[in-house]
């Protein structure tokens, strides 16, 4: 059989046009397959990010059932915290291991029903018996470092105090109720020859009740008040008045306190 040639060279194009389209198609298509699974696990990742968002005050506060070490090595007690709640937890290793605290320092303990923040508490205070050290939340993280490397960490907070120095009259000529008098000296009386007038002399109230004491304090003498609470309950030493460098200013209505971040939380609870 012969074959007309320009119909076998239009086969020949078209086999080759076929040939081409596959050739690219395929990995253009997985291209996009792969794309497509790259957000897909993107979008994913950004969603569990959200979903399991960890609140370190939240994960300090969680009960442990039980919890017993035997000679543990402070850093692996440590990673279990992390691990068990979730919490994010910074160690100032450099504080501690010149405060003679070092990682390897063992923890023994066998205690059921204790919060997380209570074991850490615990955990320093036997790593530590003689320097003094501390854990604190700031910025979702819990620090756990010396009192004297966090003392020298200030920060400066506004606490607006208005609403507790605030002038409030005292009021003592206030008016009285007295039902049964005012019906008993309540007299009524009619002119005769004009259309009638009523006098009603009865007094439901007595006294103007406009008569104020003048307030005993100031404002700024409340908010002197309030300085000398803090200063004489949290941490006496930190502050100017104790020898410290923490300090309180009172400027209208409101307290500037620049102390550490742990003495801030116990002034503001935040």
């Amino acid at each position: 059989m012969l074959h007309d040639p320009i119909t076998n060279a239009g086969i020949r194009r078209n086999l080759y046009q076929y040939m081409w389209t596959v050739h690219w198609r395929l990995p253009v298509t997985a291209l996009l397959a792969l794309l497509g699974v790259a957000l897909l696990n993107g979008s994913a990742a950004r969603a569990a990010a959200q979903s399991y968002s960890v609140n370190t005050k939240n994960a300090i506060r969680y009960i442990l059932p039980h919890t017993r070490m035997n000679n543990a090595p402070f850093q692996d007690a440590i990673q279990y915290l992390r691990d068990t709640t979730g919490a994010n937890i910074f160690v100032n290793w450099a504080a501690l291991e010149a405060a003679g605290v070092m990682k390897t320092s063992p923890i023994d303990m066998n205690l059921r029903y204790v919060s997380a923040e209570e074991l850490v508490n615990l955990m320093l205070a036997q790593v530590s018996p003689q320097t003094p050290l501390i854990s604190y939340v700031h910025d979702n993280v819990l620090t756990i470092t010396t009192v004297a490397e966090a003392n020298q960490r200030r920060v400066t907070r506004v606490y607006d105090i208005q609403d507790l120095i605030m002038t409030i009259p005292n009021f003592t000529n206030f008016p009285q109720f007295n039902l049964q008098s005012a019906t008993q000296n309540t007299s009524t009386s009619v002119s005769s020859g004009s259309a009638g007038s009523a006098t009603n002399q009865g007094n439901l109230f007595g006294g103007n009740g406009n008569a104020a004491s003048t307030p005993s304090s100031t404002p700024a003498t409340r908010a002197k008040a309030i300085v000398r609470l803090i200063e004489h309950t949290i941490h006496p030493s930190l502050w100017t008045s104790g020898g410290g460098q923490c300090t309180i200013t009172y400027f209208r209505g409101q307290l500037v306190v620049s102390a550490p971040v742990y003495v801030q939380q116990l002034i503001g609870g935040r």
